[in-house]
């Protein structure tokens, strides 16, 4: 039986609607963000539910071909909070279009539609479609950035985008 702490091995099988990856230890779902279909990982399992359980990628035991080449880099935090940065970009608008499919039969209760080609940019990088600048004060310095994922912490990123540098932690 699954404890909060256990470290276990999974495949992750999919992306599911909100970008986190599903993977199934002896047929529970768990839910990983920042997971790749095709990565063979390594969890810390964090919560636990009836019916799933979540879980942090602690290592990368064996890399999708549809990870960036740069895997090493496993948090939110190293993508400058881009929920599909660990992601090839054709990979990403891939994965975005299957989300859409899946969100207009399961939520939407649509199998009778026509979904056109995902365009996806010239340049994929220092874009964003929304984005979220806040400031913090850190140290007696005003700092800016982008919130940690699920937190109003404020981490700095050099440039916007998919360039990964080593990040100051707060």
């Amino acid at each position: 039986m699954l404890k909060i702490g256990n470290k276990i091995e999974i495949n992750i099988e999919k992306i599911v609607f909100g970008g986190e990856s599903l993977g199934y230890y002896e047929g529970f779902a768990v839910f990983v963000p920042m997971g790749v279909p095709g990565d063979k990982v390594e969890i810390e399992i964090i919560s636990l539910k009836k019916s799933y359980g979540r879980g942090l990628i602690t290592k990368l035991i064996e890399a999708s071909v549809d990870r960036i080449d740069n895997y090493d880099l496993l948090s939110f935090e190293d993508f400058n909070g881009c929920d599909f940065g660990m992601l090839k970009y054709d990979k990403q608008v891939f994965y975005k279009t299957e989300m859409t499919k899946d969100v207009l039969g399961k939520i939407g209760g649509l199998s009778d539609y026509k979904l056109f080609d995902t365009l996806g940019a010239e340049n994929p990088y220092n874009y964003r479609n929304k984005i979220i600048e806040p400031f913090s004060k850190v140290n007696g310095q005003i700092i800016t950035g982008f919130f940690k994922k699920k937190s109003h912490e404020v981490f700095e990123a050099s440039e916007i985008g998919f360039k990964i540098k080593k990040w100051k932690r707060f």
